[in-house]
């Protein structure tokens, strides 16, 4: 089940209409909230999927947009926390009690597939693109399955991702000890670094690698990539 939470006039028309999916995390869905106001600001009607606790712990933003009349709703999905083995109102990264309980945090995310797609293909007008955090694969299979664009939103700064990337591409930890310091490749200036103090996406952690492979699956098969300060095609 989903709510929305109306906030302007002009829902129903036929605009374009961005579909913003943040991971729940304060340090993400902060950037993505201020994406949404660019976009509707320039006149396309933006749905921003939250939580029934997300959406309380924002309630001065959603106020906010209510009052400048900007087309963006609020869409309150149903957390799965007992489907996910947590407790409940556990619903944003900051609010997991234990680190052992991250994970299930994680998986408890991809049971919000079947709320999402129930309200894409309810809501009008009709999604023209998704927009999805990086941390959310699971949107992946969502979007192929009703034919929406997707962009994948990356939090973290450029000169971040660029070094992550070609440290992949390249295989520069291949063969190196987590202390052994080594250079990053193609940057203006020298850089070095250890395995240990940038494991990279979830990697230091072996029960990760299933959500970091499939992240990785899920970026190399959208249509788009874009973070807070850049955007590539």
């Amino acid at each position: 089940m989903s709510r929305q939470v109306p906030t302007a006039n002009g829902l129903g028309d036929n605009r374009p209409h961005f579909v913003l999916v943040p991971l729940m995390a304060q340090g993400h869905m902060i950037p993505m909230i201020d994406m949404a106001h660019l976009i509707a600001g320039r006149g396309a009607v933006v749905s921003f999927i939250t939580t029934p606790v997300n959406a309380a712990r924002i309630r001065p933003v959603i106020d906010r947009v209510e009052a400048e009349g900007l087309p963006i709703r609020f869409v309150e999905l149903e957390f799965p926390w007992a489907r996910g083995g947590l407790p409940e109102g556990c619903e944003n990264v900051d609010l997991v009690p234990s680190t052992d309980l991250y994970k299930p945090f994680f998986n408890a995310l991809r049971f919000l597939a079947e709320p999402l797609e129930i309200f894409l293909r309810e809501v009008k007008p009709s999604p023209s693109c998704m927009i999805v955090d990086y941390c959310n694969p699971w949107t992946s299979e969502v979007a192929q399955k009703l034919n929406i664009p997707r962009v994948i939103f990356h939090g973290p700064s450029c000169l971040f991702l660029f070094s992550v990337h070609n440290i992949r591409i390249k295989k520069v930890y291949d063969g190196v000890g987590d202390f052994e310091p080594v250079v990053v490749p193609d940057l203006a200036q020298r850089v070095e670094i250890t395995k240990a103090q940038a494991p990279g996406w979830f990697a230091a952690w072996p029960e990760w690698d299933d959500l970091r492979c499939s992240a990785i699956e899920a970026e190399a098969s959208a249509d788009w990539r874009c973070g807070k300060y850049f955007h590539t095609s």
